[in-house]
């Protein structure tokens, strides 16, 4: 019976039949049809009433470029190296456009916003062309959002790309690696075969010791235990890297030619839809999963909107709270700036004063506590610093704030007279240094 009500579901989802409903009554009803209760989304517990939550309130615009196929290489590739990362020929935004005569002879085409939309060649001079622009023109015209209301996905500029084919290693052909990393730091390892067995689709997990989980998939069946992959301690450390600002990250990897190599991200694994083997793992996932504290996005085409709120239920914690990054400029000239974090909670806030050339200033706020160690420069500094100087030309003094969003400088603020022209300087003679830049001479007409 579940899997008739799982079926409808699926079709009237992706039939456009519930577009006319708000996302959350929408999400109820698929849920209730997919995994056969109410979720409650007022104090979610189980894996994918988290996973529903994240998907109505998690709003950081982060998440619509590491959705994007083609956008997300170049976020992985700063963050864990080129390397790690397929090679791409072409983009192209219309099949009409596909030239396969300037692709190799193996090659993979790709859509950028659904599932899917993917065609293997493995022989250029045999390859249907015709065939992969009528596939591909048919991708490009969904919007995978309406599907599962996974927001991340509506606002998806739909391309398709061609990338290096990548012939697997034996070791590598019977399993995925994917790798779900939570919120306090656990890591727990699927692998999953991309074909049928005798005993059905099977897969296993696997705890961050490399231990066995009684744990599987639905109708999926448990895989035999294997031995740990030589490679495993390295995979943990890339995705521990990728894993710094999400309350849940699903990242996928394989090997090929002695290359790791990453294969996607997921911020709602399976849409928060899974059912799970023995059933109590949805509560155990569950509590691994840790909600925002209150940082999340309105997003739109001219403004980013940050929320700063509390989450739900009493264990409601963030790993990474936003970096504000605040330049000081006196007429047009950024001197030094300061960056915070957590200002939501004066007590276990951070704020450091830098020279620009990312050092610890000799001075601090004397009151906040300042950071303990440096933190990263944001891969936009030098855009900042630009737009830093454009804003403030012709202000005596202005403080002109920013933040990062999927590696680009998002504007935030422009404050005249930081903490009200009262702000306690340690030492205190820095007070004094910091006026000395303010020229005033035009104000007083001399």
């Amino acid at each position: 019976m579940s899997s008739k009500r799982s079926i409808v579901s699926k079709i009237l989802g992706s039939a456009g039949l519930l577009h006319f409903l708000p996302d959350e009554l929408a999400i109820k009803l698929l849920f209730k049809g997919r995994v056969g209760y109410w979720p409650n989304l007022k104090d979610p517990q189980t894996f994918n009433e988290k996973l529903q939550w994240l998907k109505l309130y998690d709003r950081n615009p982060l998440y619509t470029t590491l959705v994007d196929k083609y956008s997300v290489k170049q976020w992985v590739a700063e963050r864990i190296g080129a390397e790690h990362v397929t090679r791409t020929y072409a983009r192209w935004d219309d099949v009409h456009d596909i030239d396969i005569s300037k692709l190799p002879n193996q090659f993979v085409l790709k859509t950028n916003h659904d599932s899917g939309g993917v065609l293997v060649c493995k022989d250029r001079s045999a390859f249907d062309l015709e065939f992969a622009r009528k596939k591909l023109s048919d991708h490009l015209n969904r919007n995978y959002y309406w599907r599962c209301r996974e927001w991340p996905y509506k606002n998806v500029e739909p391309c398709i790309f061609a990338e290096e084919y990548i012939e697997p290693t034996l070791v590598d052909e019977p399993c995925n690696r994917t790798l779900f990393t939570f919120s306090d730091g656990r890591i727990v390892t699927q692998l999953a075969p991309g074909r049928f067995f005798q005993a059905g689709l099977i897969d296993a997990f696997f705890d961050e010791e490399w231990h066995l989980i009684d744990l599987a998939e639905g109708d999926h069946s448990l895989m035999p235990a294997l031995t740990v992959n030589s490679r495993y301690i390295e995979i943990k450390k890339l995705v521990n890297r990728l894993a710094e600002v999400f309350p849940l990250e699903y990242s996928e990897y394989y090997e090929s030619s002695n290359k790791l190599l990453f294969g996607e991200v997921d911020i709602h694994p399976k849409a928060g839809f899974d059912r799970f083997d023995p059933e109590q793992w949805g509560s155990e996932l569950g509590s691994w999963v840790k909600l925002p504290y209150g940082n999340w996005a309105l997003a739109g085409q001219d403004f980013v909107l940050w929320v700063h709120a509390g989450g739900v239920g009493s264990s409601v914690v963030r790993r990474d709270e936003i970096i504000d990054y605040k330049f000081y400029c006196f007429d047009g000239e950024p001197k030094l700036l300061y960056v915070s974090q957590g200002l939501e909670n004066h007590a276990t806030a951070q704020i450091s004063f830098l020279n620009l050339d990312w050092t610890f200033a000799p001075f601090h706020r004397g009151d906040y506590a300042p950071f303990e160690f440096l933190p990263q420069q944001p891969v936009c500094y030098e855009e900042m610093l630009s737009l830093a100087r454009e804003l403030s030309h012709g202000i005596p003094f202005v403080r002109v704030d920013f933040f990062e969003s999927a590696g680009t400088a998002r504007f935030s603020e422009m404050t005249f007279s930081p903490c009200g022209g009262c702000m306690p300087f340690d030492p205190s003679e820095w007070d004094q240094t910091l006026g000395s830049l303010i020229d005033l001479s035009e104000a007083y007409g001399s």
